[in-house]
């Protein structure tokens, strides 16, 4: 348990209901001792909280997304993803009665007479994460999603959008947008690529950044050559076996090689 997390959730964390509960939860099970990282399953989450699996994981992703976590190593067959979790410097919605101020993001009066709490400073440089407006303009820029849509028309399967613009945007933290496109218009026209082939073997837009696959720059190889794909033999002699049968004054049959095959 690292009490310097569950005080830090209590006072800067801007969400509530499950939200809320869930960032408490991790915070509660986060060890400073081990760099604050998380590798507790979804399900162990889902019981703690008393919620469900989809409900926590779009939690963490909520969580990433906003800067409060980070993921560290993604989810194996036999081990849960780690993430870390993270302290950035935002307003505190929530102070102690034992500070003397207890504020919110509209700024209201301390519950210790004489003291008020003005309403924290917002500039263009540091906007206020806890009002709900302002958090719907730092959604991602128009240019962003401009890159998306044209990212969107070329992947031929279009399915589950909204996990895919999830999935874009991780994924543009680390690779530039235009790289994912040329990628795409790749892939799509490269036989072998996991675009190119019949519908319902092309993976999901999601699973395909989340993959890692637009990061690939081979295809599978071509098929060689083998012996039994070679043209049929038509020599006339031996009928294409390549061997001629023989039989001796005994009635014993053996073979010789097909002289016209040599």
């Amino acid at each position: 348990m690292s009490g310097e997390a569950v005080g830090y959730v209590y006072r800067h964390s801007p969400y509530n209901g499950a939200t809320f509960n869930i960032h408490l939860a991790i915070a509660d099970v986060v060890n400073d001792a081990h760099g604050n990282k998380l590798w507790m399953a979804t399900d162990t989450i889902a019981e703690k909280t008393r919620t469900n699996r989809r409900t926590v994981q779009r939690a963490i992703d909520r969580l990433c997304d906003d800067g409060f976590m980070e993921l560290v190593e993604k989810a194996t067959q036999h081990r849960p993803a780690i993430y870390k979790f993270l302290f950035p410097t935002v307003e505190p919605v929530w102070v102690s009665e034992h500070s003397g101020v207890t504020s919110d993001p509209s700024g209201v009066t301390s519950r210790t007479p004489g003291v008020t709490s003005d309403p924290p400073e917002v500039t263009p440089d540091r906007p206020n994460v806890n009002n709900s407006k302002e958090r719907k303009e730092l959604s991602p820029s128009s240019d962003d999603e401009q890159k998306f849509d044209e990212w969107w028309t070329l992947y031929p399967r279009k399915t589950a959008k909204q996990d895919a613009r999830k999935a874009w945007k991780t994924a543009t933290k680390q690779t530039p947008p235009a790289d994912i496109i040329k990628a795409t218009q790749h892939q799509t026209t490269t036989p072998g690529s996991p675009l190119n082939r019949e519908p319902n073997y092309i993976p999901y837009p999601a699973s395909w950044l989340r993959a890692g696959q637009h990061l690939d720059t081979t295809t599978q190889p071509t098929r060689e050559t083998r012996p039994y794909d070679q043209p049929a033999n038509t020599c006339t002699t031996c009928d294409g076996t390549r061997y001629i049968s023989h039989q001796d004054q005994q009635d014993r049959w053996y073979s010789t090689p097909c002289p016209d095959c040599q």
